[in-house]
């Protein structure tokens, strides 16, 4: 279930969190990032990065709200996995 549903969020055994099943980890590092904007910039480019900044942050919302959907369904999976396996199985025509 995990590799199917949440593999880029993987983390490998060795990195689990003491005492939890499973540990995923969500890097942020690709998350795009705002430019900051100096006093030595005109007010046309300052503007300029104003709204590029804007369509940055609504980028990052949509890739946010992304992730929260996708981690708040983890429990329903996690729990639902035995069955989905099994579904998967009798359409197959494999036992499980």
């Amino acid at each position: 279930m995990l590799q199917e549903l949440y593999p880029e969020y993987i983390c490998p055994k060795a990195e689990y969190t003491s005492g939890f099943d499973v540990t995923l980890h969500i890097s942020t590092s690709g998350l795009p990032q705002t430019k900051k904007i100096k006093k030595s910039m005109d007010e046309e480019q300052q503007n300029k990065i104003r709204e590029e900044n804007e369509v940055i942050r609504a980028e990052r919302a949509k890739v946010t709200d992304e992730i929260a959907n996708r981690v708040s369904m983890f429990k329903r999976n996690f729990l639902g996995a035995p069955i989905r396996k099994a579904m998967k199985a009798s359409v197959a025509g494999t036992p499980c």
